[in-house]
This record gives C-alpha cells, sequence and structure tokens, in this order.
C-alpha cells in the first residue's frame, strides 16, 4: 500500500515490483497482492491495454482513521491500550525519534514524550 499511496499516478504489477527495492518478490506475487487489494476494495484498478494499472483506493490518513474507528471498542479495558500501542507503533515508524527504546505497552523511564501526543501517556 506505501508504494500505492507513495504514487501520484496508477500503476502496473510491474512498477510496483520495482518499487519494493527491499524485497526480491516474483512478479506472480506482486500481482495477487495487487488484484487482492482491489478485490477488497482497498485499491482500485483500470485497464490499460492488456495489463492493469492499480490506485489506492483512498489516501493513507482515511485508511488510518478508518483502522481506528473499528478498533474493538466494546471492550474499553482493552480497546484504549491497544489503540494507543496500535498509534504509537505508527508514530514510531513515521517520527522515528524513540525507535528501540521505548516500548509503548510500558511507561518507561527512557521515553521521549516530546515526540509524542500527550493522550497517549494518559491514564485509560
Amino acid at each position: 500500500m506505501d508504494v500505492l499511496w507513495d504514487s501520484t499516478e496508477p500503476l502496473t504489477v510491474r512498477q510496483v515490483g520495482l518499487r519494493l527495492t527491499n524485497r526480491d518478490l516474483a512478479h506472480t506475487t506482486v500481482m495477487t497482492v495487487l488484484d487482492r487489494l482491489a478485490k477488497k476494495g482497498f485499491a482500485r484498478r483500470q485497464r490499460d491495454g492488456r495489463a492493469w494499472r492499480y490506485q489506492a483506493a483512498a489516501n493513507r490518513e482515511a485508511y488510518v482513521t478508518e483502522l481506528m474507528l473499528h478498533m474493538p471498542w466494546t471492550r474499553p479495558a482493552t480497546g484504549l491500550p491497544r489503540l494507543r500501542a496500535s498509534l504509537a507503533g505508527y508514530l514510531i515508524r513515521k517520527r522515528k525519534c524513540c525507535a528501540g527504546h521505548w516500548n509503548p505497552l510500558e511507561n518507561s523511564p527512557g521515553t521521549d514524550r516530546r515526540c509524542f501526543p500527550p493522550f497517549l501517556f494518559s491514564p485509560p
């Protein structure tokens, strides 16, 4: 999905595969994943000759918002900590300022709290 989100135009399977430089994936693997993403509604595809061109159905922010809206809120004791852990993990990956020395499930003394929104550290 990152490749599709980062692109401004629809991509072919080959173009997506070439942009996945850190992975050595078979063309058919990339094609299968893109096909499944399209069938599940995460990606849109359009015919371009014999090939399909894929693009994200929604932007990254809309996807993250949708995920948060479907968190298991029916169990407040576990739902909020899970939301905090998911959001903290996302922020760690995006900001990379606290990676490696902070566990989002614990309030460790070495945490640089300036990197994260305050609600991550408030009690549930």
